[in-house]
């Protein structure tokens, strides 16, 4: 199964990062998460349009990083570092992804859901890069 990031394309506002074979998996998935029984079922009683949503590959589950902090250092994809850091919480990291340097001390990583801390370091990720680019 592939990570899908799914963002309002009203708001920009990331809504999470979802499991799926496909995009319409990851739809699926995030659907189910909001209490329906998938996103055909979600659009039915919202009314939202496909178009509002962009869905694209997640970076955490592809994009190289390392992750240091007091305890040592881990290589891997945004994910395998934010989990191997789960076990390690209070131990002052940061994670590093092409160059960018992000701290995660103020950011709850939790093993059991990893999408939310891969999804907000994609989301730092994003603003550092435009930050750059302006």
């Amino acid at each position: 199964m592939t990570h899908y990031q799914i963002v309002s394309r009203v708001s920009s506002e990331s809504l999470g990062v979802y499991e799926g074979e496909d995009k319409a998996g990851a739809l699926d998935a995030m659907a189910r998460d909001a209490g329906y029984r998938d996103y055909a079922h979600c659009r039915e009683e919202t009314g939202g349009d496909e178009e509002e949503l962009i869905v694209t590959e997640a970076m955490g589950t592809k994009t190289a990083a390392t992750i240091t902090s007091v305890k040592g250092t881990k290589r891997g994809t945004i994910r395998e570092c934010l989990a191997w850091q789960a076990d390690l919480y209070g131990a002052y990291p940061v994670i590093t992804v092409d160059g960018v340097e992000i701290d995660l001390d103020d950011i709850e990583i939790d093993e059991e859901d990893l999408n939310a801390a891969v999804g907000i370091v994609e989301e730092a990720l994003r603003a550092a890069r435009h930050a750059d680019e302006e």
